[in-house]
């Protein structure tokens, strides 16, 4: 397991970045909680997680591999890169946390790479009334597949320690309405080609760490029949314009959630 990994997940009470949580419970064949036990601390606890937890490591890490392509709808690039993810993953944990005394207790699944590569963290998957009351909040959009496939394997998925990374369901809104308030005393937003765009058209799925740059879907660019999603800085007021694939990763714009998801994979930090 990665070694920042315990380190993170380090109880402390403290104000430093290893003394985030209260409590911290790692879930393993070792661990002594029956299924009732974590139910009790967290009702809402996905079964398929705990029998997760009992297999041993690289059954997890197999497992859950198979799941993410069973669940995702098929992409070439997007398969190709899962494979070479899970090859490079030593770990697949799941940690019970509460962030203060008061709190309830939550849980997250730990993918740790290799030699120190890294991890990245996920929240419990997304229901379909999760979903459904998201989409519900777009009437007039139709969000990607693939994006909402992924949700319910992952509802919330963040590289590292990073707290923010992708916007869980039930923020979605909200996020949408606090990115609309920018533009109230901004310049008129536009491409890097300075094309004007309508800033209602762009719905935050994810945002960097500390900084207000977001990657968007924009529903006025359908590349592959669903719709197309480009990165947002608040330096400049611009959002990467519609490039061909080629260049995709270097522009920040992605015909396809799936292909953005494939970039943020293959990086870590």
């Amino acid at each position: 397991m990665d070694r920042h990994i315990p380190e993170f997940y380090h109880p402390s009470f403290d104000d430093a970045p290893s003394g985030r949580f209260h409590e911290v419970l790692l879930l393993d064949k070792s661990s002594e909680l029956s299924w009732k036990d974590v139910l009790q601390l967290i009702p809402n606890f996905p079964r398929g997680w705990f029998e997760l937890a009992n297999l041993n490591c690289q059954d997890r890490i197999d497992f859950t591999c198979s799941y993410w392509l069973k669940k995702l709808p098929f992409h070439v690039k997007l398969n190709e890169t899962l494979e070479r993810f899970f090859t490079s993953l030593d770990d697949i944990a799941i940690f019970l946390i509460k962030k203060r005394p008061d709190a309830p207790f939550q849980a997250e699944m730990v993918y740790s790479i290799a030699d120190n590569g890294g991890f990245y963290r996920g929240g419990f998957p997304a229901t379909d009334m999760n979903v459904q009351t998201m989409k519900t909040s777009f009437p007039n959009i139709l969000l990607p597949e693939d994006y909402t496939s992924f949700l319910q394997i992952h509802d919330g998925w963040w590289k590292t320690t990073d707290c923010t990374g992708l916007i869980g369901s039930d923020q979605i809104a909200d996020t949408y309405g606090q990115f609309q308030n920018r533009f109230i005393d901004l310049l008129p937003i536009t491409t890097t080609e300075g094309i004007p765009v309508d800033p209602k058209k762009l719905i935050p799925f994810y945002k960097s760490f500390g900084m207000p740059f977001y990657q968007c879907f924009w529903a006025e660019w359908y590349p592959e029949n669903e719709m197309g999603n480009v990165y947002y800085s608040s330096d400049s007021n611009c959002i990467s314009g519609p490039c061909n694939r080629e260049a995709a990763a270097e522009m920040m714009s992605f015909p396809t959630f799936s292909e953005w998801l494939a970039f943020y994979l293959e990086r870590v930090s």
